[in-house]
């Protein structure tokens, strides 16, 4: 037992040096007060004091610096402290090994009952096992402290933009909401009126919610409390030059497109156009009119971010009237960075940014074609000719897949590793029954769901159909993944819950009290939901 335990602790000292040593070599000669980058940022803002942007990168890398350097600080020193505990043990087991050794066999009562040596034999196997695991439980905890730190919140504790991280509708966390009623208060931690109606989701970013809302006169930013649901700021968007509100079925149409945050920013725009960015204290950072918009219903393409990149989807007009656009703006200072045209029509799809086989891509579908881009120059890397007019539902990515769904058309999967057309070359394959008209698909990669009158899951892999749920209930709203469950929030306000699987199996119906458009933002054991009028935070938890 005492050598099987000094080789285990001997191993388990080198992989805490090997991680110390590391640590060591990839740490930055200067320190974070001593940055050549943040000097010469110093001398820029020295000799252009106006410029915001120079200001806005100096504390965003100054963040970054100071996040690094404490986090290696606390992998060094907890790192000692394990390889100090990791040499005592090997010293001491080593030391009891050649001790006995030494003194060779000890004649002691009862060596001989039967079964003597096997019981022993087993107590050493299991004193070796339970310290392997104890060491490789602490030789884990450290190597895991290796993962750079970016000075964000966690994954699960925030939904950055229009159906969360990624655009995928799915929240990584274990628990989730299950039981709430909106006409009773049951489940629900709060409810606030939201001052202007709007189609757009929530969004979360730590200890705040953001949304926007809008009538013919007014365009507004609301920031809201997670918390508690008070409303933190209301900021107006008005623009000299923006372009008049247009006509739409609905005034909720105005402010359809969901706002994007970063931790430090939030963007939003509407459907005349306007784009307007703030920091999370309200203060305005810079706004554009990018109206008029030849659109029918109104712009209301969600907005994306990229490196520092606003993405906005600006597709309007025929798609022979040479007026559709990929805009990038950078995000601190509302500049061009580059503008993508494209030969499609007015959708009202949004742009995702995949990472494929082939690198990082910006995914815009609109009417015929799903476009890849280049994030870092808007070209074209691929198209596909599989879309039509009035596209809607935003396409999703998993496992260097992507789908595709044609309002009221066809069903797609397709690889995206491709150049030029991939039409005819890169198609996965294509079902034409259940597909929607407005919401989007969700994925893990295994089970695809679309949701329009009831719901559809198919093999992510081979299409085929796996189940069909229908419902009474109609859905906008986009599913979401969240907890192993499956959430699909109705136009009537009902959150269908079903079990992520490949049998329906339906594990409950939430009642919010009001009608819904907006798909819902998920934070850690809450759901943030936009009805018609208000705004919820639901929290009972179910495991």
């Amino acid at each position: 037992m005492a050598v099987g335990v000094a080789a285990v602790a001997a191993v388990y000292c080198l992989v805490v040096v090997a991680v110390l040593w590391r640590n060591h070599l990839s740490a930055p000669a200067a320190g974070p007060l001593e940055s050549a980058e943040l000097a010469a940022l110093d001398r820029q803002i020295a000799t252009r004091p106006a410029e915001n942007a120079l200001r806005d990168e100096y504390r965003r890398i100054d963040r970054q610096v100071r996040a690094d350097h404490f986090h290696r600080q606390q992998l060094a020193d907890r790192g000692t402290w394990m390889l100090v505990g990791g040499a005592v043990l090997l010293v001491t087991a080593a030391s009891l090994a050649e001790w006995r050794r030494r003194r060779g066999p000890i004649a002691r009562r009862g060596l001989e009952r039967p079964g003597y040596d096997e019981r022993q034999a087993r107590r050493a196997r299991w004193a070796v096992g339970v310290m392997t695991a104890s060491l490789c439980g602490s030789a884990i905890a450290i190597a895991a402290l290796l993962a750079p730190s970016t000075g964000e919140p966690e994954q699960l504790g925030y939904w950055p933009g229009f159906r969360g991280p990624g655009g995928s509708g799915i929240w990584g966390g274990k628990h989730a909401p299950t039981v709430w009623n909106g006409r009773t208060g049951e489940g629900v931690l709060w409810k606030k009126p939201v001052p202007l109606g709007g189609h757009s989701s929530p969004i979360v970013w730590g200890d705040r919610v953001f949304l926007t809302g809008a009538d013919k006169k007014s365009r507004q930013v609301y920031c809201f409390d997670a918390k508690t649901g008070d409303l933190i700021w209301r900021r107006e968007v008005a623009l000299p030059d923006s372009a008049a509100s247009p006509s739409v079925w609905e005034e909720g149409v105005l402010a359809a497109a969901t706002p994007v945050a970063d931790g430090e920013r939030v963007c939003a725009t509407f459907a005349n156009g306007d784009i307007a960015c703030f920091d999370f204290d309200g203060d305005l950072l810079w706004a554009k009119a990018l109206g008029p918009l030849d659109d029918i219903y109104g712009h209301a393409s969600s907005l994306a971010l990229d490196e520092g990149k606003v993405l906005i989807q600006l597709d309007q007009g025929g798609g022979d009237d040479d007026l559709s656009q990929l805009l990038a703006l950078d995000l601190t200072t509302g500049n061009q960075i580059w503008a993508a045209d494209r030969p499609v029509g007015a959708c009202w799809s949004s742009p995702i940014v995949i990472q494929s086989g082939r690198g990082k891509q910006i995914i815009a579908c609109g009417d015929p074609l799903v476009i890849a881009h280049d994030p870092a120059t808007g070209r074209e890397i691929w198209r596909a000719d599989l879309l039509g007019e009035d596209q809607a539902p935003t396409p999703v990515f998993a496992d260097g897949v992507l789908y595709v769904a044609r309002s009221g058309g066809y069903l797609t999967a397709l690889r995206t590793d491709g150049a030029g057309d991939v039409t005819k070359t890169h198609l996965i394959w294509q079902v034409e029954e259940g597909t929607p008209e407005i919401a989007s698909p969700v994925t893990d990669g295994k089970l695809l769901v679309v949701a329009d009158a009831g719901a559809v899951c198919y093999d992510a892999t081979t299409g085929q159909q796996l189940w069909r749920a229908d419902m009474d209930e109609t859905f906008v709203a986009s599913p979401a993944l969240a907890a192993g469950r499956l959430y699909l929030l109705s136009d009537e306000g009902v959150m269908v819950i079903a079990k992520a699987a490949r049998r329906f199996e339906l594990l409950g119906k939430c009642e919010l009290g009001e009608e819904c458009q907006a798909s819902p933002a998920f934070a850690p054991g809450r759901i943030y939901i936009r009805g018609e009028k208000n705004l919820y935070c639901i929290g009972s938890v179910r495991k």
